[in-house]
Order: structure tokens, then sequence, then C-alpha cells
């Protein structure tokens, strides 16, 4: 079981949409991926297990989640849980 973060209540709403900022801008730091160097990476990782291709995979991909996530929020409640 992986460790869940403790809510704390008395956090603002102003911090959590920083922390959701802050997120957001992190996702930034991972180019994109082609097409090609997206299928090399996906068949490393099924061929041979290679789990750094899987993390390039993932990090390469976490805008299109946060996108994803952003069509589908309510308003209410937290991103970062539908992100997760």
């Amino acid at each position: 079981m992986g460790s869940r973060r403790a809510v704390n209540p008395m956090r603002t709403v102003g911090e959590h949409r920083d922390e959701v900022g802050a997120y957001i801008d992190g996702t930034r730091r991972h180019a994109l991926l082609s097409r090609d160097a997206e299928q090399s990476l996906a068949l490393r990782y099924r061929r041979d297990g290679d789990q750094a291709a899987a993390s390039r995979l993932v990090l390469a991909n976490l805008r299109l989640v946060v996108k994803i996530a952003n069509e589908y929020h309510p308003g209410e409640g937290s991103r970062f849980d539908l992100i997760q």
C-alpha cells in the first residue's frame, strides 16, 4: 500500500491552488516525446522491462494527465485526487 499525504483541514484554498500550480509547473520540466521516441521507449519497457524507459514515458505524459483531469474536474474538491 502506498502512503497517502495527510490532509490538513487548516490549509487554505489559496495554499491548495499554489500547490496545484506548482505541480502543473513541474510537469513542464519533462519534454514531450516524438512518436518514434515514445514507441522506442514502450518497446524497451515491454521487451526488456526497462524501468527507466517506463519512467520516461510516464513523466513525458504528465501534462496529458493534467489536461484530462482538468476536463473532468468538477470545480470543487481536489484536482490532485483526480490526477492520481
